[in-house]
């Protein structure tokens, strides 16, 4: 919750990050999924700039959107890695993007199709296509980067695609105000803190990936993305946050600090962990709801979303405590 500069971390962990990139120059046809995978890397450092750019420029929804790209790339490279050892089908999935982008020239016949079609099979031969994002998420070899794949894509990648890439719903509705009144800007349903701490993480978690393949080094990068991960709140639970507050008595904040310290106390005892998981989590659960009744919170349509989200969270941070399975 609390701001967490550390431009320092940043220049050493992107300096680690680079060195782990081998395959310059391109390998072209040459080339197998571990280059793919640095190559991915290269554009994770990229999109990690162009974020924080685009951030302070206030640039709220195209700094979304090259969040959402970063996990998508950060979870295809860490596919390529450790689940995918036949090249050919990204070579395939070159053609094809190929055909595509050239397919409103052929259908007007100022190319033709077959010189289209030529040009694609250089590029790769007919092939299976990789599998979804998801798929791929679902799919890494790595026990413990599969875990951090899957909560790449339920936490983050599919809100953002929900919140903002796609025209759904919800995403439309950030255009109508409270007073139901459209406006231009939409409302930001996520912060901007978050998506620093997103990218960061995304970089650093593929450059651990690459790492471990090569059997290199990876414990300053493992650290970065520990305390960038974490820090990471999902757009549920920032939009979650902001409902749940809506309408805060602010004076009451001393006697909600007092439950706080109630179930600080409870934790730093030992018998949250003596606890079982459910036991903990409920009574966690129950202190979170006491603070925001105190604080006189409207009962909005997230709350409940809210509270039993830091409620998991929170009665999982005991040692030896397993993760929840991927959704």
């Amino acid at each position: 919750m609390l701001p967490y500069p550390d431009p320092l971390r940043r220049r050493r962990a992107r300096r680690a990050a680079r060195a782990l990139v081998r395959c310059d120059p391109w390998p072209d046809t040459e080339a197998t999924t571990s280059d793919f995978a640095q190559l991915m890397l290269v554009r994770l450092l990229a999109l990690q700039r162009e974020t924080r750019r685009a951030l302070r420029w206030r640039l709220h929804d195209a700094s979304a959107l090259l969040t959402r790209a970063s996990v998508e790339t950060c979870l295809s490279g860490l596919y390529w890695i450790y689940d995918e050892p036949d090249v050919q089908r990204m070579h395939a999935h070159t053609a094809e993007s190929f055909r595509r982008l050239l397919s409103p020239i052929a259908a007007s016949e100022l190319v033709p199709q077959a010189l289209v079609d030529e040009v694609a099979g250089m590029l790769g031969a007919a092939s299976r296509q990789p599998p979804n994002l998801s798929q791929m998420a679902r799919g890494i070899g790595d026990a413990d980067l599969q875990k951090v794949a899957s909560d790449l894509y339920a936490r983050l990648y599919a809100p953002l695609s929900i919140c903002y890439a796609h025209p759904t719903g919800f995403a439309l509705n950030r255009h109508v105000g409270r007073d139901d009144r459209l406006r231009s800007r939409p409302d930001p349903v996520w912060t901007a803190r978050s998506m620093r701490h997103t990218v960061d993480a995304c970089m650093a978690v593929l450059a651990i990936a690459l790492a471990k393949s090569a059997g290199a080094d990876a414990d300053r990068l493992v650290s970065y993305a520990d305390e960038h991960m974490t820090r990471a709140v999902s757009p549920i639970a920032a939009m979650g946050g902001r409902a749940a507050l809506d309408g805060v008595n602010w004076s009451a904040v001393p006697r909600a600090l007092r439950v706080l310290d109630r179930l600080r106390r409870y934790y730093e005892s030992g018998q949250a962990a003596r606890d079982p998981f459910e036991t903990r989590k409920s009574l966690t659960r129950e202190a979170f709801d006491e603070m925001l009744n105190i604080l006189g919170a409207r009962a909005q349509l997230h709350r409940d979303d809210l509270i039993d989200h830091f409620a998991e969270l929170t009665a999982r941070s005991v040692d030896g405590e397993p993760s929840p399975p991927p959704s």
